[in-house]
């Protein structure tokens, strides 16, 4: 694609803007450990939300996404609209508890849950599996997405490019840490979103407009939101892994890892879950539809093209004229960065908080802590582009993480709101996990078996924490006291800690559902009311958008009535 003078001049205004927005704020993440991970905690609901949105879509998404839609359908998105679920879940019953904690990491949290050696043991694991072989990963894809848009749309090598775009990107994080990465999430969600909805816009219409997508893709059934029983397309078991199992049987499914890391940082409990709620709609009404149009298009202009993944920078590169070329461009990087240095300085907060602070220097200075943070996170933008150079499908990748956490999901669901879980459940469920992801992935491979080998990962590592549950100690009653005190779980299984602490009032659980209820027609609504507007059924769409805006009005009268109970509760149960 040959870039003109102004699309070189956009692409070099973005990288200058960041790298300034970056250094700028080196100063408020130097002195401690709180404002180099956390940003103080004094982030705004938008802020929260705008993060997790932009460190998500990363330069990866595009591939992933076009590869499931160009194999699966529109309907293949149900990989990513399956987790609407669990975000809502997160915001409405597992938000405010996070930041509550008052933990820097979701493996600092493990001590501060369970008691003794299990929980010192699981939190070394959780550092070391989080920090070395999912952060490694995700870089690893990350970066290969990026190479492959660098030479098909850029036409330049990666020995050039990747380097440059690595230095910028581990400069302004190592030095601003938290505050800069938020700060350059917000310019790069907009710059991204602005060249993701124009090459949309410019793709749709060169596949002959919705009308045109309709004649056609309709037959086929690759615009169905929903697969049909006999579709070719999307293997039915794998459709119901997607929508009935798969966003709750995530390592994450709580909201751990960097979208805890974002809800520990928000100013108070009513703004992290405000804000992951924000970050349900931009996710999935704002962020993924433009890039499943283009998806959808290129199935119209490149129906006999292979290489699933380089449908969409071959869209960028032959469709989009001078200028917005540079915009989308810009829109790539950015969504490149905000995931790298998400993922540097998430990663390097387990390492120095979780194993060198914890175990190794424990009495250290605050700047000697931030000095290591920064080194650890320059080793490991090092070690992610090693794991990029064996990796191939950015699609695979994905799927192979989400197997490798799907024995973790309702255990660490149920931490929350169960007593008797203790450490050894969690290292059984890693454990058993780990091993049974290895083995179904050889007795049933290929893409056809995802459904399968995650329904058997979860089914396998249940049963065995489960049985390591029942049959080990319970943590101690006045630690579990301890942390139901600061955290006030609404509902649960807390009967012995509720009595040890005295607590007779009554939780809201049918309030809390119907915020969950209203949550997921607010976002769904949104979601299938855009798509559906945009291919073609208007009504369907004009309808699905009116149920999820009367959804979103009634879910905020039910949590302006939560906040005003809370108001009137001190900050903390007394402890027994």
């Amino acid at each position: 694609m040959n870039l003109a003078g102004i699309d070189w001049a956009i692409i070099a205004v973005y990288l200058v803007l960041t790298l300034a927005i970056g250094l700028g704020l080196t100063g408020r993440a130097s002195s401690h450990v709180d404002d180099f991970f956390l940003a103080g905690r004094k982030l705004p609901w938008w802020i929260v939300g705008t993060s997790m949105v932009a460190t998500t879509l990363a330069a990866d998404t595009p591939l992933g996404v076009t590869e499931l839609v160009r194999t699966g359908g529109v309907a293949g998105a149900w990989y990513g609209w399956s987790a609407a679920v669990g975000i809502v879940t997160v915001a409405i019953f597992f938000s405010r508890l996070w930041r509550r904690s008052g933990v820097v990491t979701d493996a600092e949290l493990v001590e501060f849950r369970y008691d003794g050696r299990p929980a010192s043991a699981l939190r070394v694991m959780r550092s070391v599996y989080l920090s070395l072989v999912v952060n490694t990963l995700t870089l690893g894809w990350v970066i290969l997405a990026m190479v492959r848009i660098v030479e098909e749309v850029m036409g330049l090598p990666q020995v050039i490019v990747l380097p440059v775009l690595l230095v910028i990107a581990v400069g302004y994080s190592t030095a601003s840490g938290f505050w800069g990465v938020v700060a350059t999430d917000a310019l790069q969600f907009g710059v991204a979103m602005t060249g993701t909805i124009a090459l949309a816009v410019v793709a749709v219409m060169d596949a002959g407009g919705p009308s045109g997508l309709t004649a056609a893709l309709g037959e086929s059934g690759a615009l169905d939101l929903v697969p049909s029983a006999d579709s070719d397309l999307l293997p039915p078991l794998t459709f119901g892994v997607y929508v009935g199992m798969q966003w709750w049987a995530t390592r994450n499914a709580d909201g751990g890892e960097y979208l805890g890391q974002r809800v520990l940082a928000a100013k108070d409990p009513r703004h992290a879950q405000l804000g992951m709620l924000w970050y349900a709609v931009g996710e999935f009404v704002i962020k993924l539809w433009p890039i499943i149009l283009v998806a959808v298009s290129s199935l119209v202009l490149y129906p006999q093209l292979d290489d699933h993944q380089s449908a969409y920078p071959k869209m960028i590169a032959e469709h989009l004229p001078i200028g917005l070329r540079g915009l989308l461009v810009a829109s790539l990087l950015a969504a490149f960065m905000s995931t790298v240095d998400t993922q540097l300085n998430w990663a390097s907060s387990y390492l120095v908080n979780d194993l060198y602070r914890r175990f190794y220097r424990p009495d250290a200075s605050m700047k000697h802590y931030v000095r290591m943070s920064r080194f650890a996170m320059v080793a490991l933008a090092l070690f992610g582009t090693g794991v990029s150079l064996v990796l191939d499908s950015v699609a695979d990748a994905w799927k192979l993480l989400v197997a490798l956490g799907a024995g973790q999901g309702l255990v660490v669901l149920l931490r929350w709101y169960w007593w008797r879980i203790n450490a050894w459940s969690e290292i059984t469920a890693m454990i058993a996990s780990a091993i049974t992801t290895l083995i179904v992935h050889v007795v049933w491979p290929g893409d056809a078996r995802y459904g399968l080998r995650l329904a058997t990962i979860a089914i396998v590592s249940t049963v065995c924490w489960v049985a390591a549950t029942f049959a080990t100690r319970p943590v101690a009653l006045a630690h579990l006291c301890h942390f139901y005190a600061r955290v006030r779980p609404d509902g649960g299984a807390w009967g012995p800690v509720r009595r040890a602490l005295g607590i007779t009032v009554k939780p809201q659980r049918l309030r809390s559902v119907a915020s969950w209820l209203l949550g997921l027609g607010f976002v769904y609504g949104l979601t299938f009311g855009v798509g559906a507007t945009v291919l073609h059924d208007v009504g369907f769409g004009l309808a699905s958008l009116v149920a999820g805006a009367a959804c979103g009005v009634g879910l905020w009268f039910v949590l302006r009535a939560t906040y005003e109970d809370e108001d009137r509760e001190p900050d903390e149960v007394p402890s027994a």
